[in-house]
């Protein structure tokens, strides 16, 4: 389900909380759920008994009635009407006509116009007689006879019967036609016409509107598209000459209706303008956007999504201040899942942010002309293609990631004070370690979009991985590494992936925004070529907060395509292992053997030891987390005695930074190796033992070199007695083991620190 139907089906909010394994899903009451977002920082939901919460965004406004047009599609969809009836509906609908059931009338307060209308011009001849008598008046110009609004003051309109009048110009029976005025501009180009019996108010408008003409809404779209407006007067009803007629109307369904005097190929048009509704220059741009828009060959051409989202950029063309066309965006924004031209009438007039995305980021509005002269010869999609440098490929990603809307990439609100963002798919608080499938199994379509948002309140998810899968193919496989000469094939789990060779996967990116603990602003990273990424967030320079990962797919052909994931879907996966910093100390205790017989012990001691996060990862290095060794004092005590002699000696020094290594295995989704860790630690450090021997009754004093151990933590060597496989607690901050053989002991702790 999109967010759109989610909007229409006026869910307010969907909350479920997702256990990692075998866990119990629980709803989430709205009210809840309003606060389900955590601040940075904030503490685990009250239980923290799940792994994560999962919920559906907030609606960013209050839920509205879906429209006449969108419940007459809802209708056809479900079979209850045939598409004649639909269309016949759907001009009821525009022009607020009386015969609209009630169970089709909906909200049109937003709606600016209709292309069921071009439909309607497009289709007239391959419709019933009936509805051809039905939809006859509405193709007229209102001043002609028998047009809608004559038919409509005469009572014609009223819902009494299936019978329709069939009337081809003739007045009403009984009405006397409508007296018109009019306001000449653009030196006789236009010509904006008033009914005299609302003279009152409605010359005014139409002296205002014909100043807006001629000032604003003419010359910058005459400008732009570079094509003269076609005189209509070889056309019947055409006004008094062949100048454009604009007819200010009133109450109609939408705010304005652009109609066509032929079909689609280069033909002249007229307006009609609702003046009982507000904002009226912003809606004769929109339709005089119209007007130029017939004047390209569309016919047999996919471009009604194209006008209506070409005439709301239009409206910030013609009245870049005027913010008009705002109210439109989150029509897109609660949508981005769809591709670019799909969706209802509210859709279409919302994909007009796209263009103006484009026209800004190039800052070169020709662009629109150029989309409409290339779609004359290409379909809608490919003529848009073709006009950005680049083509979608080069312009997909970067709108994805400015839809997000908020610093750095806040181009819309710099451009245009547009506040409005893309809303996420789904958003989910991590609150325990675990794994978080993003579930991309029906695939991006193409030019579709997904949000997908990650809250880090809990800092017990010490390191996280992304795990791309949709540019790689993701799979489980068992562990075969070999670390520091240690091979291990225990049968744990890892993730393992292969670049994806796919033709239909040549669109997928994947973009992430995120916030670092502390940050004002947004960083954007690219991981389209990153088969995984990891954050230790017991660093302050990886403290992830939020995260919104982006999928998109920019290949807009074949319209069927989809990126999807060859076999594991993205993943999220958190663990509770310390990644930063590690500190501890370690105490070796040996018997010194002659001849099968113990004579003394040695004891070697590792204090203020201290390991760190490599702060480049080596190529590779997951599963593990490599650390290298910044610190530690190293000291040695050697005692020992026989019949004849005895020992003793001490040293102390530090361990060689040049060799310690340490590794832990975040990574290991499962098996023995799933909370592993091991390393080495040696010091170059030397022992000097004095020996004293008494023989003969002589005392021999000697003195003799003894190197610092070597291979300090035997417990993390192939030297592990019984197969042992150390492993970090449970708690995810604790390393704490011991072994004791027959001639030897040795113990360690070392905690992990949070920077």
């Amino acid at each position: 389900m999109t967010k759109q139907r989610k909007a229409l089906a006026f869910v307010i909010v969907v909350a479920v909380m997702l256990s990692v394994a075998g866990g119990t899903a629980y709803s989430l009451p709205a009210a809840e759920a309003a606060s389900a977002i955590p601040a940075a920082g904030s503490p685990a939901f009250p239980g923290d008994a799940a792994s994560h919460h999962t919920f559906l965004p907030l609606l960013g406004v209050a839920p509205r009635r879906p429209s006449s047009e969108e419940l007459i599609e809802q209708a056809l969809a479900d079979g209850e009407i045939d598409e004649e009836t639909a269309l016949v509906y759907k001009v009821y609908a525009a022009f607020a006509d009386d015969r609209l059931p009630d169970l089709y009338r909906g909200d049109d307060s937003r709606v600016r116009d209709s292309a069921v209308m071009r439909r309607a011009v497009e289709g007239f001849e391959a419709l019933s007689p009936e509805a051809q008598a039905i939809l006859r008046p509405f193709l007229l110009p209102p001043s002609a006879p028998g047009s809608w609004l004559e038919l409509r003051e005469s009572g014609h309109t009223k819902s009494s019967g299936d019978d329709r009048p069939d009337l081809d110009g003739e007045a009403a029976p009984g009405q006397q036609a409508i007296q018109w005025g009019k306001v000449v501009a653009v030196e006789g180009k236009v010509k904006v016409w008033y009914q005299e019996r609302h003279s009152d108010t409605d010359l005014i408008n139409a002296l205002w509107l014909s100043d807006r003409i001629e000032l604003d809404i003419y010359p910058k779209l005459q400008g732009l598209m570079q094509r003269p407006l076609l005189s209509d007067a070889a056309y019947p009803h055409h006004g008094d000459d062949g100048a454009l007629d604009i007819y200010l109307v009133h109450n109609l369904g939408a705010m304005g209706q652009t109609i066509s005097y032929g079909s689609c190929a280069r033909v002249p048009s007229f307006v009609q303008i609702d003046t009982t509704k507000g904002g009226q220059q912003y809606t004769l741009a929109h339709e005089m956007m119209h007007v130029h828009q017939f004047l390209f060959n569309f016919c047999g051409k996919d471009t009604d999504w194209l006008g209506e989202a070409t005439a709301v950029w239009a409206e910030d063309h013609v009245y870049p201040g005027g913010q008009s066309e705002h109210e439109f965006a989150d029509n897109y924004f609660w949508d981005t899942e769809r591709p670019l031209e799909q969706g209802g009438l509210d859709r279409q007039y919302g994909a007009y942010v796209f263009f103006f995305f484009l026209t800004r980021a190039l800052g070169d509005p020709g662009l629109i002309a150029t989309i409409w002269q290339d779609g004359e010869s290409r379909d809608s999609l490919e003529a848009v293609n073709t006009a950005i440098p680049g083509g979608f490929a080069s312009a997909w990603s970067d709108f994805a990631i400015r839809n997000w809307n908020e610093p750095p990439e806040d181009s819309y609100r710099r451009w245009d004070a547009l506040t409005k963002k893309a809303q996420v798919t789904e958003a989910t608080s991590v609150l325990r370690p675990g794994k978080l499938e993003i579930d991309l199994s029906g695939g991006i379509e193409h030019l579709a979009i997904e949000y997908y948002r990650f809250y880090f309140p809990a800092d017990n998810a010490r390191m996280v991985y992304f795990f791309n899968g949709l540019n790689y193919e993701l799979s489980e496989e068992e562990i075969d590494e070999t670390v520091d000469a240690i091979q291990i094939r225990d049968g744990s789990r890892v993730y393992d992936w292969s670049p994806v060779t796919d033709e239909s996967q040549e669109g997928a990116e994947v973009q992430a925004l995120f916030k670092i603990e502390g940050d004002q602003q947004w960083r954007v990273e690219d991981w389209t070529e990153k088969p995984v990424v990891s954050f230790c967030r017991d660093s302050t320079a990886e403290r992830i907060e939020d995260l919104v990962i982006v999928f998109s797919n920019h290949k807009h052909e074949p319209r069927d395509n989809r990126a999807e994931p060859q076999e594991l879907n993205p993943i999220l996966y958190a663990s509770n292992i310390g990644c930063w910093k590690w500190e501890g100390e370690s105490e070796f205790v040996g018997d010194i053997e002659a001849d099968g017989e113990v004579h003394g012990e040695y004891t070697v001691k590792i204090e203020n030891a201290i390991w760190e996060r490599q702060q480049q990862q080596e190529e590779g290095s997951y599963p593990y987390v490599n650390y290298e060794l910044t610190q530690g004092a190293w000291s040695m005590t050697w005692d020992w005695t026989d019949p004849n002699c005895t020992g003793s000696g001490s040293g102390s020094g530090a361990l060689d930074p040049a060799i310690g290594v340490m590794h832990t295995f975040q990574g290991v989704l499962s098996g023995p190796s799933s909370r592993r860790y091991q390393g080495m630690a040696v010091s170059t450090a030397e022992v000097t033992e004095h020996k004293v021997c008494y023989y003969g009754g002589h005392r021999y004093d000697s003195y003799r070199i003894i190197p610092g151990l070597l291979d300090w933590f035997k417990s993390l060597s192939n030297m592990i007695p019984g197969g042992m496989i150390p492993q970090v607690k449970e708690d995810g901050v604790t390393i704490e083991d011991s072994v004791e053989e027959e001639y030897w002991t040795e113990e360690w702790r070392f905690e992990a620190k949070r920077e």
